[in-house]
């Protein structure tokens, strides 16, 4: 639920980063790797108390390494918008935000 729900931190992590002046495929990037992190640990975690719906997880699985071979090339045909990158990153946050609180 942290990755389907927004909550795993990596908006606020992206939105720090670019206010640090780093660009978006860095702070993406940057983003990536600590959510990394955090999943191998909950998913072993998971995965030690038989926690795991091994049906479910193999389709979100294929479509997580769907995603992870897309989107580097999507980052980079943005990254040439970056005019209008930000904007949209601003609005996506404000409505994770919203998504939290309600």
């Amino acid at each position: 639920m942290v990755g389907i729900d927004g909550l795993s931190g990596g908006g606020p992590i992206v939105a720090g980063l670019l206010l640090m002046g780093l660009d978006m495929i860095n702070a993406a990037a940057t983003s990536a790797y600590v959510l990394i992190g955090t999943s191998i640990v909950g998913a072993l975690l998971h995965v030690s108390n038989g926690q795991v719906d091994w049906n479910v997880e193999i389709g979100l699985m294929i479509g997580a390494l769907i995603g992870a071979f897309i989107a580097p090339y999507i980052m980079i045909k943005f990254n040439h918008s970056s005019t209008w990158l930000p904007p949209i990153m601003g609005v996506l946050l404000i409505i994770m935000g919203n998504k939290i609180i309600i």
